[in-house]
């Protein structure tokens, strides 16, 4: 387990965990990343997150979208775009590290973002996997605590 720090374009720093699986390595073929992104008011810890990187059978990189967790930036209800590019930048970096995106796991908003990620990325990602994906954003400002409510107000 490895903490990366990635600098996006606005120069805030998307802040992740690398789990390595060196087994999962094939001689001759790119190495294989399976990406982990939350939802709404999570981070890269949240719910199932930490222990599906733990178990999988492939190198996986796991990240708090911007204004959420360690990462930088200001967290914006709803705004899918940021988390979109966001997920640009993480795939951006491991690509230049000669990493294939395998598969993007998406929970909640998450998966919305990777949803439309994989819909404009200039590679196609052979795997999407949807956990709970919100499809009507509308409904979830009611909610949250008092306290969300609050949290997402002062960022």
């Amino acid at each position: 387990m490895t903490t990366i720090t990635i600098t996006n374009q606005l120069n805030e720093k998307i802040v992740g965990t690398f789990e390595s699986r060196p087994e999962s390595v094939v001689e001759g073929r790119r190495p294989r990343l399976i990406l982990i992104v939350h939802g709404v008011m999570g981070h890269k810890n949240y719910l199932f997150q930490k222990l599906l990187a733990q178990k999988l059978p492939y190198e996986s990189f796991r990240f708090d979208f911007r204004g959420n967790g360690d990462s930088d930036g200001t967290t914006r209800f709803g705004n899918i775009s940021d988390d979109v590019e966001d997920i640009k930048t993480v795939t951006s970096y491991f690509e230049s590290k000669g990493y294939e995106i395998y598969a993007i796991v998406g929970h909640s908003r998450g998966s919305v973002a990777s949803f439309r990620y994989a819909s404009t990325c200039r590679v196609p990602v052979p795997h999407i996997v949807n956990v709970a994906g919100r499809y009507r954003m509308n409904l979830i400002r009611g909610r949250q605590t008092k306290e969300q409510t609050q949290e997402l107000k002062e960022k």
